[in-house]
């Protein structure tokens, strides 16, 4: 029998989820690094609304901040049920128990060995299911990363460009 600290042999750990940030951090365009050399081209103006982009950050960090609070408890108690030998009914003999066991009190073979056969399917269901929440969970997780990297791009963008003075040959 493992802990659950440790799943059973033949078994992925499933992970346990953490939210890197609750509140989406400031758009002060110091994310990107590296320069260019070269110019870059004229392009037509458009607006972003950090604000609102801001915004929609806020309610996906608060969605997902809701779906890892609820998942660990939940990955901790399947955690548990893999790791132990009787949730589904299944009985393991401890050795020594026929010599002192009454023939009244011995538990039925045939329903312990379904219950075996049951938990040896049911228990890489529920590891299955709990890494398709934490893999969905990963996948959110770098959308909302790579929103915040968008917001700090185009505020990079708008502190370090510049108009040309009207007088200016290049323009």
């Amino acid at each position: 029998m493992s802990t659950p600290d440790q799943p059973p042999a033949g078994y992925a750990s499933d992970p346990q989820l953490e939210m890197l940030w609750t509140t989406p951090p400031a758009f002060t365009g110091m994310a990107a690094s590296g320069s260019s050399s070269s110019t870059p081209p004229l392009s037509e103006s458009f607006t972003v609304s950090l604000a609102s982009l801001q915004s929609g950050e806020q309610a996906m960090l608060d969605a997902t901040s809701a779906v890892v609070d609820a998942y660990n408890p939940v990955e901790a108690q399947v955690q548990s049920i893999i790791s132990g030998d009787s949730f589904y009914g299944q009985w393991a003999e401890p050795p020594g128990y026929r010599e002192v066991a009454a023939p009244t009190s011995m538990p039925n073979d045939a329903i312990s060995q379904a219950a075996q056969e049951f938990a040896a399917q049911m228990n890489p269901v529920l590891t299955r299911a709990l890494r398709s929440v934490a893999d969905s969970m990963q996948a959110v997780g770098i959308y909302i990363a790579m929103l915040n990297a968008s917001g700090q791009a185009y505020t990079s963008a708008d502190q370090n460009s510049a108009v040309p003075a009207p007088n200016d040959p290049a323009s």
